[in-house]
């Protein structure tokens, strides 16, 4: 007789979690910056949580009469066992103490991390267990990307990350080991801010990213890699230009046995977000706790917040944007426009507009510059506005508009010499 042993969980702190955000705006503010719906097991604590996150963006007062009508309206009293039982269990929560929110909290993310691991640990025994059909390449590459997802999954309970510790004990932790993302290009944390005039293809560019991640092949190499999660925030196309740009770029991704449809999620918001509010910042970040991207394509920064010309002050987007990759690990690409400057367009400087933040902010900042005559049409040159924080990313020098096939991805990269086979050369398409 086989036992199946409990996975790893502590309902009473989930409901103390609970119990604590009905306390106000800082208890909600508390517990969502450190968990997701996912992270509780109960699937009512599940429902509870994402309802008592959608009120708080949407700046809806949480009662337990107001959140019963939410959880009610959305169809989703029915994991409680009916309305009625809903609003008894509601209640039951409301009378608890409400204290230590964020230690609670942190105690349903120990038990969610660990459940996560155990589950990446079972996959593994699987795929021994019934190994002998597949190619032993497969069969080790899977075993590998569910020991990498371990990993990352359990670097969220690395409770070193935040300790003063010896050189020694510093650069053998999990937190500071480099996990690739993009393969030679883009590690775990790393942040690019991609500056371009308006018009130039920059957004082109990081849907290009974001899909090619979710089909399995590198964006600029075209090379085979694992799929990623990824995640485009589009604050400022209309959704039907939205639309348009995602559907030829899925027939793309389509074409690659990676893809995977799951893996690519899109957040259009054409008004913008103040990331300064608290409201905005809440509801964007809980849909990207929903996606749990591992690289995020996002902009344009003058779309996160509400100051205007050089005085802005982007700190509350920054901290937002570091909050984050923080929490998830997640690539940042995000893009931004220069400065306005009135006169010849080769007067603008290269640079992001705004605050200088955005220079001295993330590890590479990309500038797409016209590539100026003898190149073709539309074609953009790739400088830097500031040095990269680590040497040996292998980035393109050059994006081509792709002509030679309507089913090509969109920009075309070109290395300088030796660095990379041409991909005009390859079967691409």
């Amino acid at each position: 007789m086989t036992t199946t042993s409990a996975p790893p969980q502590d309902l009473q702190a989930e409901r103390y979690t609970l119990a604590g955000m009905f306390a106000g705006p800082r208890g909600v503010e508390a517990a969502a910056g450190i968990l997701t719906a996912g992270d509780f097991l109960r699937p009512a604590h599940q429902v509870i949580f994402q309802a008592m996150v959608s009120m708080y963006a949407a700046g809806t007062q949480v009662t337990v009469v107001t959140l019963k009508d939410w959880i009610t309206r959305d169809g989703d009293a029915k994991v409680f066992g009916g309305e009625a039982r809903c609003g008894e269990y509601l209640l039951e929560l409301y009378a608890l103490p409400a204290f230590g929110v964020e230690s609670h909290a942190r105690l349903v993310l120990d038990r969610a991390v660990r459940r996560r691991v155990a589950e990446a640990a079972t996959r593994m025994l699987q795929r021994v267990a019934g190994n002998g059909h597949d190619p032993i390449g497969d069969f080790v590459a899977g075993c590998q990307d569910d020991i990498d997802r371990a990993a990352a999954t359990a670097s969220a309970l690395d409770g070193d990350a935040d300790e003063a510790m010896t050189a020694e004990r510093f650069v053998a932790s999990p937190r500071a080991q480099p996990v690739p993302v993009i393969p030679g290009l883009l590690n775990r944390e790393d942040r690019v801010v991609v500056v371009g005039r308006p018009g130039s293809g920059k957004t082109y560019l990081a849907y290009q990213i974001a899909a090619a991640c979710a089909a399995g092949v590198h964006p600029f190499a075209w090379t085979p890699m694992r799929p990623l999660r990824a995640m485009i925030i589009d604050l400022e196309n209309p959704r039907y230009l939205v639309r348009s740009k995602m559907n030829k770029l899925l027939a793309v991704a389509k074409r690659h046995e990676g893809y995977d449809p799951d893996a690519l999620r899109v957040f259009s918001h054409p008004a913008g977000l103040d990331l300064s509010k608290p409201g905005n910042a809440h509801l964007l970040a809980s849909r990207i706790r929903q996606a749990r991207p591992e690289v995020i394509c996002a902009g344009p920064i003058y779309k996160m917040h509400a100051d205007i010309g050089e005085r802005a002050d982007h700190t509350a987007v920054t901290d937002f944007w570091d909050r984050i990759r923080d929490r998830y690990g997640c690539a940042l690409w995000l893009e931004t426009h220069p400065p306005l400057v009135i006169g010849s367009a080769r007067n603008v400087p290269m640079r992001p507009g705004g605050s200088g933040r955005w220079s001295n902010w993330p590890e590479f900042g990309l500038s797409l510059l016209p590539a100026g005559k003898g190149e073709p049409e539309g074609a953009l040159l790739i400088d830097t506005f500031r040095g990269d924080r680590e040497e040996g990313r292998t980035w393109p020098r050059k994006l081509h508009r792709n002509v030679m096939s309507a089913q090509g991805w969109p920009w075309v990269p070109v290395y300088p010499d030796g660095t990379l086979s041409d991909p005009l050369e390859e079967d691409h398409a």
